[in-house]
C-alpha cells in the first residue's frame, strides 16, 4: 500500500499510559509530510524538464535536416563560398544531437534518483514509525508488567493485613470473654447476703 501525505496526516494512534508525547510524534509526522510534499514537487519539476528535454531532442533532428536544405542553394549560386561551407559546417548539429539525448538520459537518471530517494524516505519513515510503535508497545508492556507486580504485592500485603486483623479480633474476643467470665464469677462477691 502506497503511503500518501493525507494518510500520514489523518493517522490516529491509540493512546497508552507512559507512551510517546503525542505532540512530538505529530511534529515528526508533519516533517515527514512536508518532506514528501517537497519531493513530490521536485519529481513533478523533473518530469516536466524531462518532457521538455525529450521534445527538444526529438526536434533537433528535424531542425538539423531543415538547415542543410536551406544552406545548399547558397553554395550552388556562388562558387567561392564553397570552401567556406566546410568551415561554416561546424555548426555542430551532429555533435549536439548526442548531447541532447544525453541531457534526456541525465534528466531520466535524475528522475530515477529522485524516485529512489522518495521511496527510501518513505521506507525510512515507515521503518521509523514501526520502530516507534514497537518501542511504545514494549514500554506499555513493561509498565503493565510492573503495575501487575505492584498490584500482586499490594494484594498479598492486604491479605496478610486481613489475616492479622482476624487474629487480633479473635484474641480480643477471647480476652473480652475471659474478662466477662471473671466479672461474672466475681459478681457474687459484691452481692449482699440474704437476710433469710
Amino acid at each position: 500500500m502506497a503511503i500518501t501525505v493525507q494518510m500520514i496526516e489523518n493517522k490516529e494512534f491509540t493512546t497508552a499510559p507512559m507512551g510517546y508525547k503525542r505532540k512530538e510524534v505529530d511534529m515528526f509526522l508533519d516533517e515527514i509530510c512536508d518532506e514528501m510534499d517537497r519531493m513530490n514537487e521536485e519529481i513533478q519539476s523533473l518530469q516536466i524538464k524531462l518532457s521538455q528535454a525529450t521534445q527538444q531532442a526529438a526536434m533537433r533532428p528535424q531542425q538539423a535536416a531543415a538547415r542543410p536544405a536551406a544552406a545548399v542553394p547558397a553554395p550552388l549560386e556562388v562558387e567561392e563560398p564553397a570552401p567556406e561551407a566546410p568551415a561554416a559546417e561546424p555548426a555542430e548539429p551532429e555533435p549536439k544531437k548526442p548531447l541532447r539525448t544525453d541531457l534526456g538520459a541525465e534528466a531520466a537518471a535524475v528522475l530515477q534518483a529522485a524516485q529512489r530517494v522518495y521511496k527510501e524516505t518513505v521506507s525510512d519513515a515507515k521503518n521509523e514509525a514501526q520502530r516507534i510503535m514497537e518501542e511504545a508497545q514494549a514500554k506499555v508492556d513493561d509498565q503493565l508488567k510492573l503495575q501487575k507486580k505492584e498490584r500482586d504485592e499490594m494484594e498479598e500485603a492486604l491479605h496478610a493485613l486481613r489475616e492479622s486483623a482476624r487474629e487480633y479480633k479473635k484474641k480480643l474476643e477471647t480476652l473480652i470473654n475471659s474478662q466477662q467470665k471473671l466479672l461474672d464469677d466475681a459478681s457474687g462477691l459484691f452481692e449482699e447476703p440474704d437476710a433469710t
